[in-house]
């Protein structure tokens, strides 16, 4: 019997035990993965409240208290499908990277440029997943627009706040310390968590480490309001240090995604922390990454059937056997629950 490695199992084996992207936003905050057995999904946006237990008179019994006010919303998670197209004349040629006088044969290449393929296609889908960690951190929304599709998931996000010229952190006499103290009370009062967690762009770092205000505090010795000490920690990801005073640490992540949907035709390099903005999270706030299953037909039944995960790959041949198309899906979704729960400020 021929050993084929293009079905769906065994593309599966190989998404396993590829290396993961980076992904500092996903791997820091979504770290909950649901996956679902529809392409539907359903999630809980909460708020939760400080009301105190009631006193009442022990002849009346006790009073009832409204249950957390909470909103679910169902919505279609978006399906992702990037593919790679290999022709069979291209199996007996050199690979990149092969000895020229490499005796591979065409079978073993076609191995080799399976894993390569997956690699690629589980690279795109995983910088989905980040973009949309991203802009549902930042903006709020998740924009989905591409091939046949243009839609929005609008989570109702309120905290932000963009600081007007005298006060950005680049102006003097502006007060970054003060700021981050007062977005982070706002978390903690309507949000019920503490943030303990700020990312900021590389403007963002750079005003607030140059801000004259936060400079006269790093000169005051024997009293450690902030520690500034900068180390890579991961690729594009750098922490910059503490503000003991808050129980906050400061990193910024560089990295970056080409956008090729906002504009027809058009590329653009874009960071996933935009450019002059802060934001305060709490590493205790509920975030989720959920997966709709992906549908197509068995091939031996013909009948519609439903795949359950994180990925589904297949592969298929062209009419004429000489094109082989392999397909990774996904339907990712990044789900913050609590809206209250962060804050986003531009502050250059």
């Amino acid at each position: 019997m021929a050993f084929n490695i293009y079905t769906p199992a065994r593309i599966a084996k190989v998404i396993e035990h590829m290396p993961p992207a980076t992904t500092f936003l996903r791997r820091t905050f979504f770290k909950n993965t649901v996956t679902y057995g529809t392409k539907n999904v359903n999630f809980d946006i909460v708020e939760g409240d400080r009301k105190v237990a009631p006193y009442v008179n022990p002849k009346r019994g006790g009073k009832v208290i409204p249950n957390k006010g909470y909103r679910t919303e169902t919505y279609t998670a978006p399906l992702v499908a990037p593919e790679k197209i290999t022709e069979a004349d291209e199996m007996l040629d050199r690979m990149p990277g092969e000895q020229l006088t490499s005796d591979m044969t065409p079978a073993e290449r076609a191995i080799r440029k399976i894993k390569a393929d997956l690699i690629e296609l589980e690279e795109t889908i995983t910088r989905r997943e980040e973009v949309q960690c991203s802009e549902a951190l930042f903006t709020g929304k998740i924009t989905i627009k591409g091939y046949g599709v243009d839609d929005e998931v609008d989570f109702g996000f309120t905290n932000k706040e963009t600081l007007t010229s005298g006060k950005k952190w680049t102006a003097s006499g502006s007060d970054p310390i003060g700021d981050l103290r007062r977005w982070k009370r706002a978390i903690h009062k309507e949000g019920h968590v503490n943030a303990d967690i700020c990312i900021m762009s590389e403007s963002a770092a750079a005003a607030f480490i140059n801000n004259e205000a936060v400079q006269k505090l790093l000169d005051i010795k024997n009293y450690s309001i902030a520690k500034i000490n900068p180390m890579q920690i991961d690729t594009g990801v750098t922490y910059i240090g503490t503000i003991s005073a808050l129980g906050m640490s400061i990193y910024t992540y560089d990295e970056y995604y080409t956008d090729d949907w906002t504009e027809e035709g058009k590329e653009t390099l874009k960071p996933y922390v935009p450019d002059g903005v802060v934001g305060l999270f709490s590493s205790k706030a509920q975030y989720s990454m959920i997966y709709g299953a992906i549908s197509d037909f068995n091939p031996k039944t013909q009948d519609p059937q439903m795949h359950r995960g994180r990925r589904y790959g297949e592969s298929y041949l062209s009419n004429n056997n000489k094109v082989r198309t392999l397909v990774l899906s996904a339907r990712p979704l990044a789900i913050p629950h609590n809206i209250k729960s962060w804050f986003v400020a531009t502050v250059v």
